[in-house]
């Protein structure tokens, strides 16, 4: 080893000798000699009369009076004018420009290191390979090197094959020792892709803070990617540590606690145990308020609950909604659910992780329900149970459906239902029949509702002529890939034989329509491969997996395909906004970036001379259809069968049937037999819109009516078929039309709009959903249910 020695922040007169500073270059002559004398005051008054203009000789202790008065970003402007800084000077350099950051950024930990009393203990060398460690001479009989074998980057490697798991689970590390400092700059830039924009969190705890300021001398950790900025990384340093880290985990409830404790070289044997102390602690407070919270509930009336729900409230009432910042749909429905409720006199909170580096904890929802002390609880695609003993029994939770998620979709999910567990799903007798589902739990409610919108009472429509908004922007063979990856083995050659024939059916110009096709194909070729049926829920999910992110894809994209070919013959703008479109072949010349959910996507929409939805599903009952009109948007449509069908099934059910008929097998008892011809015509038409492996068409429908989303006997949307397209051609003649024609756009969609408000908003939702989850509790307190 070749000793670099000790590198001391301390004014000596050998730093000046080398370019003598001229007698005439009085106030820089007087700065080195009082810095040579440790008069830091009067080196102070010397700096200020140079004006700022210093000789380079005089730099370097200069600088070094800036490090000593804490002004560190001024001691690294003047380290940065020197050329040729020799190492020991670098080193000095890179502290100044660590605490600098530390400054701005962790001013606490800048103070605490700036602070600690320096030991004298260590010493920075050359490690195996050159690279500087940390030499320990505490005990000067047995000096300890801080890298094992004395390289630092074998190390550090070993360290990450050990954490690998750690890094695909997201889970929190913490650093028990910065030993010579590799390992914490390692994991600053070596971060795991996580989902979405989610962090992993890098707990860092030293108990010498000396030691700390030792390896802010060799390594650079500043920038956006270094420990210093990143917000991800949690610095506990000096002997009041154990105190700092058990603050802030009691202060900061949605941060993940260390699942994986790495105990660094020759570090202080007794951090491990405290951490764990700190962990059991909070858990210890965990229990507690788990218990608090049920004894609270358990000891309410339900008369108190009722009367709070009810029309006239004594008190304000309260509801708790929690969500996922790591969505790209749901934390905006939640938001605008929370909106909804205000609208109708609800006091509201939102759980949301605060930051990519949050999650939302069973601390954090235990802490709500404890402080909040809510009426109601609301979260979307997710039901009570899959966190159990956090919600107390008593306090009602509404699950809103939104995805047929495989953690909803089994006869586990649907057993775990309890009385006070209240079901929202536009697919409900799907989730009754085939995963038992309680049927009195299950309200039915739309897929999507419009979000409430401050409108304005005039606007112009003076932006571009079309514009499409969505995410899905992956190019349908890479989707099919991923998709591949992300199944098991066994499921992998069938997942990819369906893809590819979607993919194919759409080359060919045609689309595939609903799940129930998906299915199909996934069945015939399972038999093929395997000369016997597939598991009907392996089947589901597949379709359900297949369909949400190929095929929506391939549908969209097919139709934006054709709007772009339109918009290039008649001359028209087109702009696509999204996440990634830049990237797309065919579409990256409309990118125009990501438009924020809320105001500035209604006013975008309100700019917009004629808005896009080309989804494969009914139009009426989609979020981006809905809000665009209720923005003050005019919305051209991709046609998809259920738009009519739908309709017609409900039409026909008014004319020749009464309301007790709930199903198709009490139609066809009750319709007279001169229109039988025309049910059976529509049962068949209508069997693959639906979501149940029963395929009844006539419960769908009127769970959709239950829903608000079909009016019996009239039309679920004006005009529809006015603006809607089925291929390319009619898709231009529609744009040609309504680019021509803004009175026609204006007439539209202000009786679209009238339609929306009165049935498919947020506030009409919501509150249709508490008159509903009171009529149940009502009736299961008078023991009829």
């Amino acid at each position: 080893m070749s000793p670099l020695g000790e590198v001391p922040i301390t004014p000596a007169g050998a730093h000046v000798t080398a370019d003598p500073i001229s007698q005439h270059d009085r106030p820089a002559a007087s700065l080195c000699a009082a810095l040579t004398a440790g008069d830091l005051d009067l080196a102070d008054r010397c700096l200020q009369q140079t004006d700022g203009s210093l000789p380079t000789a005089a730099l370097r202790p200069a600088a070094e009076l800036h490090m000593y008065r804490r002004r560190w970003s001024e001691a690294v402007r003047l380290f940065d004018l020197m050329d040729g800084r020799d190492q020991s000077t670098q080193m000095k350099r890179c502290l100044a420009a660590n605490m600098a950051e530390m400054q701005e950024h962790r001013p606490q930990l800048c103070q605490t290191l700036a602070d600690a009393p320096c030991t004298g203990s260590y010493r920075i060398i050359a490690g195996a390979a050159g690279q500087p460690t940390i030499l320990d001479c505490s005990d000067p009989q047995k000096p300890l090197i801080l890298s094992p074998g004395g390289d630092p980057r074998a190390a550090v490697g070993k360290t990450f094959q050990k954490l690998a798991p750690t890094f695909a689970e997201g889970g929190a590390i913490a650093v028990c020792g910065m030993t010579d400092g590799y390992l914490v700059g390692v994991l600053a830039h070596n971060p795991p892709q996580l989902f979405m924009d989610q962090q992993q969190t890098v707990y860092v705890i030293e108990p010498d803070a000396h030691l700390a300021l030792i390896c802010l001398m060799i390594h650079d950790y500043t920038g956006p990617n270094g420990p210093i900025v990143q917000d991800r990384f949690r610095w506990f340093l000096g002997p009041q540590w154990t105190q700092s880290l058990d603050d802030e985990l009691f202060r900061d409830f949605a941060q993940l606690l260390p699942d994986v404790l790495v105990s660094q070289p020759a570090a202080d044997p007794a951090i491990g145990p405290r951490v764990t102390e700190v962990v059991q602690k909070l858990n210890q407070h965990l229990n507690q308020l788990a218990a608090s919270n049920q004894a609270y509930y358990a000891a309410k009336p339900t008369e108190q609950l009722l009367a709070v729900m009810a029309d006239h409230p004594p008190r304000q009432p309260r509801v708790l909604l929690i969500t996922s910042r790591f969505t790209t749909v749901l934390q905006y429905a939640t938001r605008d659910a929370a909106e909804a409720f205000k609208r109708v006199g609800w006091d509201t909170q939102i759980i949301i992780e605060p930051s990519p580096r949050h999650r939302t904890t069973s601390t954090v929802m235990r802490h709500a329900i404890d402080r909040f002390k809510p009426d109601l609880v609301v979260q979307l695609d997710h039901l009570r149970s899959e966190a159990p003993g956090i919600v107390p029994d008593q306090l009602p939770v509404i699950c809103w459906i939104q995805d047929h998620l495989p953690n909803l979709t089994t006869p586990e999910a649907g057993a775990s239902v309890g009385k006070r567990d209240f079901v929202l799903s536009f697919a409900g007798p799907m989730f009754i029949d085939a995963y038992h589902y309680p049927a009195r739990q299950i309200i039915d409610m739309p897929m999507m509702l419009a979000a409430p919108v401050a409108r304005p009472v005039s606007w112009a429509s003076d932006g571009d002529d079309l514009v499409y908004v969505s995410n899905v922007s992956q190019q349908p063979s890479k989707i099919a890939d991923q998709l591949c990856e992300s199944v098991g083995d066994g499921a992998r050659p069938l997942v990819r034989e369906v893809c590819d024939q979607i993919m194919q059916i759409y080359a060919a110009g045609r689309s595939v329509d609903t799940v129930w096709q998906i299915r199909d194909l996934l069945q015939h070729a399972f038999r093929r491969r395997v000369g016997r049926s597939l598991d009907v829920h392996a089947r589901n999910r597949l379709a359900d997996h297949i369909s949400v992110q190929l095929n929506i894809a391939l549908y969209r994209q097919q139709g934006l395909c054709w709007i772009a070919q339109a918009a290039d013959e008649l001359g028209a703008t087109l702009a696509v906004y999204g996440r990634g479109w830049e990237d797309h072949p065919d579409f990256g010349r409309f990118a125009r970036g990501v438009v924020t959910h809320g105001p500035d996507l209604q006013e975008l929409t309100r700019r917009t001379k004629i808005n896009l939805n080309l989804e494969p599903y009914t139009c009426y009952s989609h979020h981006r259809m809905l809000d665009a009109l209720v923005a003050g948007g005019f919305v051209l449509v991709r046609e998809h069968r259920s738009n009519q069908l739908l309709q017609d099934v409900s039409r026909f059910l008014a004319e020749h049937a009464d309301a007790s008929v709930a199903t198709a097998a009490q139609a066809l008892e009750a319709i007279d037999p001169q229109h039988m011809a025309e049910l059976k015509r529509l049962l068949a038409d209508g069997a693959d819109l639906t979501y149940d492996d029963k395929a009844d068409v006539v419960k769908h429908v009127r769970a959709c009516e239950r829903a608000g989303v079909l009016v019996p006997g009239a039309e679920a949307m004006p005009h529809l078929d006015e603006v809607s397209f089925a291929d390319a051609a009619t898709c231009r003649r529609r744009i040609e039309r309504f680019l021509a024609d803004p009175d026609a756009r204006s007439r539209i969609s202000a009786r679209q709009r009238e339609a929306v408000e009165q049935r498919l908003t947020f506030p009409v939702g919501m509150k249709r959903v508490v008159d509903r989850i009171r009529e149940l509790i009502a009736a299961e307190n008078d023991g009829q249910a």
